[in-house]
């Protein structure tokens, strides 16, 4: 179950949003498939930062969807889904991002995929996972070919280093481990936090990783030595997102607390605090540019906040439930946000089985220009 801070008056999820993805969709589904036809479908988008119009929708899973992230050429669309227990979706799908078209279909996971990632080289697609391990994808052939193992708990983040040599993963076994690609070892293992980790990121000039965790704070590790230098305190809920600024200088936040924050990394500071969204927020990123925030949230919406005022400039509507994961294009031009739905058909499948029909489930929104007030 997710966290919820008591000392938040202010909480209106409600049950659905203390649940887990795979939860969630058992509960809204009542446990059971043998009784027709449920009212459940799952969606991913990508929209213009600048207008908020959606330009594309990416037919393809039919389960919630954690995790998206963009190629570092901007070509493909890396989208990670959770599951129920009578699908067999386990998978991480890859989209052709000039026409819509689902180009791979990624499986091995034996449960839920929480995260995905593209290696900065573009060589590699990493996906972390509720079977306790990280699997590495060869983008040449998309090919597995690595599986790593020693976890002992769900992998709900990973992340590679600036150099692709090296990967983070965070978990619910409440550590980080540092990966070497070539090999496939674990070379270091990150413990100090008290609950689960939910998210992890390397910052864009190495030196540094965050982790976002249960226990409401941001802990700050050295890569030289893999000592933990700083802690960020200020959240009064799980922190569910993390991502560091383009220069590495800052640190985005998002919160079981409803907020958005951005820490000064160089003096342990907490330099604004986002306010607007009407859930927890799930998913943080900053732009290219480090001019803006993007944030994903229970309350249905992305918005974008202008980092130098604190202000929301945008709020993207159209997800029809929780967001789970956003994310900037290299250029800047677009976000993609993978969420959840409980509106949408369903089928029979041919041994009986009612299944979503995969409508409505990854979304593309375009403007034609970079991020802009």
């Amino acid at each position: 179950m997710i966290p919820q801070d008591e000392g938040d008056k202010n909480f209106r999820g409600g049950l659905d949003s203390l649940l887990l993805p795979s939860e969630l969709l058992e509960h809204n589904l009542g446990g059971d498939n043998s009784a027709g036809p449920r009212n459940i479908a799952i969606s991913s988008a990508s929209w213009d930062a600048s207008s908020g119009a959606c330009v594309k929708t990416l037919q393809g899973h039919i389960d919630i969807v954690t995790s998206v992230a963009f190629s570092p050429d901007g070509r493909y669309l890396a989208s990670g889904s959770s599951d129920r227990s009578w699908s067999s979706d386990y998978t991480v799908k890859i989209w052709d991002t000039s026409n819509g078209t689902c180009v791979k279909t990624l499986q091995g996971h034996d449960k839920d995929i929480y995260s995905v990632a593209f290696s900065p080289d573009g060589q590699y697609v990493a996906s972390g996972s509720g079977d306790y391990t990280v699997k590495i994808w060869n983008t040449s052939n998309w090919v597995c070919i690595k599986t790593l193992q020693c976890h002992d708990n769900s992998v709900w983040s990973v992340a590679f280093s600036p150099d692709s040599q090296y990967l983070i993963s965070g978990s619910l076994d409440r550590t980080s481990k540092i990966w070497d690609i070539s090999n496939g070892t674990c070379v270091n293992t990150l413990q100090g936090h008290d609950k689960d980790i939910y998210s992890v990121a390397f910052s864009p000039d190495g030196r540094y990783v965050a982790s976002g965790s249960g226990d409401h704070t941001v802990k700050i590790w050295n890569t030289s030595n893999w000592v933990c230098i700083k802690t960020l305190q200020g959240h009064r809920n799980t922190v569910y997102s993390v991502d560091f600024s383009p220069d590495s200088r800052y640190v985005a936040s998002g919160s079981g607390d409803h907020t958005v924050k951005v820490w000064d990394a160089d003096n342990n500071t907490c330099v604004k605090t986002l306010q607007g969204h009407d859930g927890p927020v799930w998913s943080v990123a900053f732009s290219p540019d480090g001019r803006y925030v993007a944030s994903g949230s229970w309350d249905l919406t992305v918005k974008i906040w202008n980092t130098n005022n604190g202000a929301c400039i945008k709020t993207l509507r159209g997800h029809r439930s929780t967001v789970y994961s956003v994310v900037f294009s290299p250029d800047g031009r677009y976000v993609a946000s993978g969420a959840s739905s409980d509106l949408g058909e369903t089928t029979r499948t041919p041994d009986g089985r009612w299944v979503p029909s995969p409508l409505d489930l990854l979304k593309i929104w375009d403007g034609g220009s970079k991020v802009r007030r």
